[in-house]
């Protein structure tokens, strides 16, 4: 409850300024595509935009769904320094469990939906391949600004100890995020994935959806 209080305000202004910068954007897109400029930008540039913001943004899905696990099942959880026999009990009621759950994991996924979606669109829609750059680089900055704003705003000790708590979750185990960080077979496989969407989809987009003549583009890099 007095985390909910004293750090409610910060995750609702995060929340609030991702969505007015997704929503600018979603407004500021032409109504339809034109396929001659979008032909016409270098299809590689293309593919390792829209990859390396997917590679950004897909990777805080499986946060989110640990993130939504651990409000609704954890029920203990043990600090780095505790012996393997502590445990710290976390029983919450099922309305403060909603609660959190609507207001910390919902507004999260609900914002990350929104930056992604448009963010895949603004880049596709820059009319040059200078523009497809700095679409990427700005989409990229909204994706940051929650985590921004925790790094200013929550003192360092509190975030310590946010990072080296570890969450208990009944039949699964640990229920900490840092743990895919010690999985390279998994991440090697994530960054293949990513790389063979990304292809797909302009390759798709620039024969299937636009048949355009070339793949690498008529035009080279301009303002």
């Amino acid at each position: 409850k007095g985390a909910l209080v004293k750090y409610g305000f910060m995750v609702a202004v995060s929340f609030l300024v991702q969505c007015v910068f997704a929503t600018y954007l979603y407004y500021d897109l032409p109504d339809q595509y034109d396929s001659e400029i979008f032909c016409n930008n270098n299809s590689f540039l293309q593919s390792s935009a829209i990859g390396v913001f997917l590679l950004l943004m897909l990777r805080n899905f499986p946060q989110i769904i640990t993130q939504g696990m651990i409000v609704i099942l954890a029920e203990y959880y043990k600090n780095s320094d505790d012996s393997t026999d502590v445990l710290h009990n976390r029983i919450l009621r099922v309305p403060r469990r909603t609660v959190m759950f609507v207001f910390a994991v919902c507004t999260e996924f609900t914002a990350w939906f929104a930056v992604l979606t448009v963010g895949c669109l603004f880049i596709l829609n820059a009319e040059s391949d200078t523009l497809i750059v700095r679409s990427t680089v700005a989409i990229t900055f909204i994706e940051q600004i929650d985590e921004m704003v925790f790094n200013s705003c929550v003192e360092a000790a509190i975030r310590d100890r946010v990072k080296d708590t570890v969450f208990l979750i009944p039949g699964i185990g640990g229920g900490d995020s840092e743990q895919a960080k010690s999985r390279p077979k998994a991440k090697s496989f994530y960054l293949l994935f990513v790389t063979s969407l990304s292809l797909i989809i302009i390759y798709s987009l620039r024969f299937n959806r636009f048949e355009c003549e070339t793949w690498y583009g008529r035009n080279g890099t301009h303002v």
